[in-house]
């Protein structure tokens, strides 16, 4: 099993880490693909990989959260230290949109700009990205136009066939988690069959306990496998196929070893 988006690195698994990585591995958990926030967790993430080589792909990029909520000099500061820290790092994410909470004009303006910087890093270093789009998908296309020859993970899909296919005709690839079977584009999803995916959790989730690491592998492992159960019912396939399937998918966009 291969998780292509999850925050083993949050702070809140810092006293159960070990303990939890023992479990997943044991599990049958081989690869974690981690989202970036800011440079607190980019730290944590390189000293996660270090102790656990081939295990993590490590990726950095200041969050939409981040910038939403953060004075623009502090988002300077932090872009500065991204591009010093970027070559450290396998993907640049998470990158992009979220306008759940905040629709105005400014904040709209605030996000492109610092989106747009990063994915300029991406395409300059020849990085992927992992991308995080709330209500802001035609943004990101438009984006993604400009900047071309971009590989990568849109996180969290949750959007229809039309949608997949334009990512993926840019380099980018969907990854499938809980959310997308409670949407309603998870009602009807045959065409995913054709459509390159990954599998993801987005764990730890905020309802886990934060210091069971028994509890907290037993509900990670459960996510995994759920998500890849209700594609193998949509393809008539077996769990272990389906995993099969995404395991090629994401060695097209990072190396593992």
């Amino acid at each position: 099993m291969i998780d292509a988006h999850a925050h083993l690195s949050a702070l809140s698994m810092a006293s159960v880490v070990d303990e939890v990585v023992s479990q997943l591995r044991v599990a049958g958990v081989r690869h974690i693909v981690l989202g970036g926030v800011d440079p607190d967790d980019w730290g944590r993430q390189l000293d996660l990989a270090g102790r656990y080589p081939g295990f993590l792909t490590t990726s950095a990029g200041i969050h939409p959260w981040v910038i939403r909520d953060r004075e623009p000099a502090h988002l300077q500061e932090m872009f500065r230290y991204l591009k010093e820290r970027a070559a450290d790092f396998d993907l640049i994410g998470e990158v992009g949109f979220d306008f759940h909470k905040d629709q105005s004009a400014s904040q709209k303006a605030k996000q492109i700009q610092w989106c747009e910087q990063q994915l300029g890093l991406a395409r300059s270093m020849l990085k992927p990205v992992v991308l995080h789009v709330v209500r802001g998908h035609d943004q990101m296309l438009h984006l993604l136009r400009n900047h071309g020859n971009l590989l990568g993970i849109v996180h969290a899909f949750t959007g229809g066939q039309e949608l997949a296919e334009q990512y993926s005709r840019l380099g980018l690839m969907i990854s499938i988690g809980g959310r997308f079977f409670n949407s309603r584009h998870g009602k009807a999803c045959a065409w995913l069959k054709d459509m390159p995916f990954v599998i993801e959790t987005d764990a730890p989730l905020k309802a886990w306990p934060q210091h069971n690491s028994k509890l907290i592998t037993e509900r990670w492992v459960f996510e995994l496998r759920s998500v890849a159960q209700q594609l193998a019912d949509v393809f008539g396939a077996s769990q272990e196929q389906v995993f099969e399937i995404c395991d090629r998918n994401l060695a097209k966009i990072i190396q593992r070893t």
